[in-house]
């Protein structure tokens, strides 16, 4: 599943919650996830058309990650995650999965 938030003029957002995805899907992401900080990922959004006169399809976004590697990110400030998780600042699926997450590892 994916989202999407926007200011217009200003800010534009793409959420994609890998959560809701296949067995299939996730065990392959798995098993590329160590092997990230070596790698260099080319990756775009594409604006699909549905009909004819909405065709050719464009390319939104583009982007070039390279060594992504999460031990090395650094911890969201309290304030920050606090804002995120606030109902009227928007629906923040990913955070609250991950927090909800980390507190059935962590027993609480």
């Amino acid at each position: 599943a994916s989202s999407s938030y926007s200011v217009p003029g200003a800010y534009f957002e793409i959420d994609i919650d890998i959560h809701t995805w296949g067995n299939a899907a996730l065990n392959g992401f798995n098993t590329i996830k160590p092997k990230m900080p070596a790698m260099l990922i080319r990756s775009g959004v594409t604006i699909q058309a549905e009909d004819d006169d909405e065709m050719p399809e464009q390319m939104l976004a583009g982007c070039y990650l390279t060594h992504l590697d999460s031990s090395r990110g650094a911890a969201l400030q309290p304030e920050l995650e606090a804002y995120l998780l606030a109902p009227e600042n928007g629906q923040p699926s990913l955070l609250i999965k991950r927090n909800s997450f980390q507190r059935r590892l962590s027993g609480d």
